[in-house]
């Protein structure tokens, strides 16, 4: 009967249901069946799949954050045509000072280089920064990654067998309690029917038979039905918990096969070989053994972010103004602006940490 307290658990973890429309039928399903619709709509091993699928992309992030610091921006910008060009005179008095030349060769002081029309000016700027050495920060950033996402799926695979245990604990209760239901009844029956007979004996002063007899006879009939209450509890629970576990549309019932329970057809072997068997393949260990290798690696990486990381330098810039290449501009004539240029360096990057977050 302990098996009642842990489908009692299970079946009160899911709430009650508003009333709806009649259900439409019963549904006797077998065990593989239960469990395979179980594995099916579990919304717990869904939600693990999803925590899985994050963890794939984190991995997939980490094995391309090397190559994360390359960009490329586009620039489209203006700049002045020529209108006139500056030159040196003399005033009458003699003293020089400069004045604007417009391109009809008359002179016009209120022309500047940025009057009149403008022209379009692009530029492209590729850049790249790569660490060539970082310490361990890669290798063991992604170790404790990949042990942690096999740890996850261990755990996956322990939440797949507590479903499966769950799942088989209920049906196989389903089936011993009507089994002891009908024991019971066929019980009750032989019961009924000896009471019945010391009960005449009595009344008629004929055979052996005492008052202790009788009594005994009805403390056995109230223990009984104590057993019979407890089976129906251990019934309807485990239908319930069924249920729970089964999953689907609620407005099936969910019953088991009507058919004798069966006795397992199998040799137990000795408890050693359980023991080691669990000790070697239990997800949980397994699960633990790789979170402890998560962290090793986690702790050797932190270790590692104390040193600087060796960075490579690289970029490409290339501008020019379309159809004014006789510009005299000084922004066009710097050559890191217009033209082709190809830079590259190496350089040491050392995040300091000082523990305010």
């Amino acid at each position: 009967f302990c098996t009642c307290i842990a489908l009692r658990s299970a079946a009160s973890a899911e709430p009650a249901d508003e009333a709806g429309p009649a259900a439409p039928g019963l549904l006797r399903l077998s065990l593989e069946e239960c469990i395979e619709l179980a594995l099916k709509n579990s919304r717990k091993l869904v939600a693990e799949r999803h925590r899985l699928d994050v963890l794939d992309a984190q991995l997939q992030q980490a094995y391309w954050k090397p190559f994360s610091n390359i960009g490329a921006n586009f620039f489209v910008s203006a700049v002045p045509d020529k209108q006139a060009e500056k030159v040196s005179v003399q005033d009458e008095s003699g003293t020089p000072h400069e004045i604007w030349i417009s391109t009809d060769d008359s002179p016009r002081e209120d022309i500047q280089s940025f009057d009149g029309p403008w022209s379009p000016m692009l530029r492209l700027d590729v850049r790249a920064a790569i660490p060539l050495y970082t310490f361990g920060k890669y290798m063991y950033g992604t170790r404790a990654l990949r042990a942690a996402n096999e740890a996850k799926k261990a755990q996956y695979a322990q939440f797949r067998q507590q479903i499966r245990y769950q799942v088989t604990q209920a049906y196989h209760a389903i089936e011993g309690a009507r089994e002891m239901l009908y024991t019971i009844g066929k019980g009750r029956g032989h019961l009924n029917k000896a009471r019945k007979k010391v009960e005449r004996d009595l009344e008629n002063q004929e055979g052996t038979s005492t008052e202790i007899d009788l009594i005994k006879l009805k403390v056995f009939d109230n223990e009984i039905t104590q057993y019979e209450t407890q089976a129906n509890e251990i019934e309807r629970v485990g239908l319930a918990g069924l249920r729970f576990l089964v999953g689907g549309d609620d407005r099936h019932r969910i019953d088991v096969l009507d058919v004798p329970q069966s006795r397992v057809d199998r040799e137990l072997e000795p408890l050693t070989k359980y023991k080691d068997d669990a000790l070697d393949h239990r997800p949980e260990l397994q699960s633990l053994r790789l979170a402890i290798k998560a962290m090793e690696n986690k702790v050797k990486y932190r270790v590692a972010e104390f040193m600087p990381d060796l960075v490579g330098l690289l970029g490409f810039r290339y501008g020019f103004a379309p159809g004014r290449p006789d510009v005299d501009f000084w922004y066009l004539n710097d050559r890191f602006n217009v033209g082709p240029s190809l830079f590259f360096g190496v350089s040491l990057d050392y995040k300091l940490d000082i523990g305010l977050d």
